[in-house]
């Protein structure tokens, strides 16, 4: 299994208008994956908001069928406490 980093912001005009880019660019920007629509993907941010973004675009946009969340949250005296969100 190999780890791949692309930031959420990729997939906005983020200096500019914030909207989603055009289909094309985001197609180039995952490109770097080099995954089938089928393999699994595991996205993971730190709170759900970013790893939503990302999922929303890998699913609703890309069409990609196995996109898993993992999200990370703080529990009680600093404990890390991971959340895998699977549908």
């Amino acid at each position: 299994m190999n780890s791949v980093h692309i930031d959420w912001a990729e997939a906005i005009n983020f200096h500019s208008d914030k909207k989603i880019k055009s289909l094309e660019e985001l197609e180039s920007i995952y490109s770097q994956l080099q995954l089938a629509q089928n393999d699994l993907i595991i996205v993971f941010y730190h709170s759900g908001v970013r790893s939503a973004h990302t999922t929303f675009v890998l699913i609703q946009l890309l069409n990609y069928k196995n996109v898993k969340k993992i999200m990370m949250v703080h529990g009680q005296n600093g404990a890390i406490i991971v959340i895998y969100h699977l549908k």
